[in-house]
């Protein structure tokens, strides 16, 4: 086993996270399950980070009605959503735990 510091691998699974947006490979599910994998590692700030990337690059055309995605293929733009879904999930736990130690 090879041991990496926790700072290491958040900036790994963020990395990873950026390089698969857009691939239309197996990456954009790879990183989306490392990163729910190794949630430990990241704070409340990079979970934010995450959905907004994948917002950015999940927009309306302006006045169109239309969307486009720089996400990758349709099956790519799920696996994005359900991150970003998953993202805010893990947040609001994270809020409500913040919220019982007080």
């Amino acid at each position: 086993m090879v041991n990496v510091k926790k700072e290491d691998l958040r900036t790994l699974l963020l990395a990873t996270m950026r390089y698969s947006i857009g691939r239309m490979t197996y990456m954009p599910d790879l990183s989306s399950e490392l990163i729910r994998k190794h949630k430990e590692v990241l704070n409340e700030y990079d979970l934010k980070q995450i959905i907004k990337e994948i917002e950015e690059h999940d927009v309306e055309l302006e006045g169109t009605g239309l969307r486009t995605s720089e996400l990758g293929m349709d099956c790519d733009v799920q696996t994005w959503h359900n991150l970003r879904d998953w993202c805010l999930v893990e947040l609001g736990h994270r809020v409500q735990g913040e919220g019982k130690k007080l």
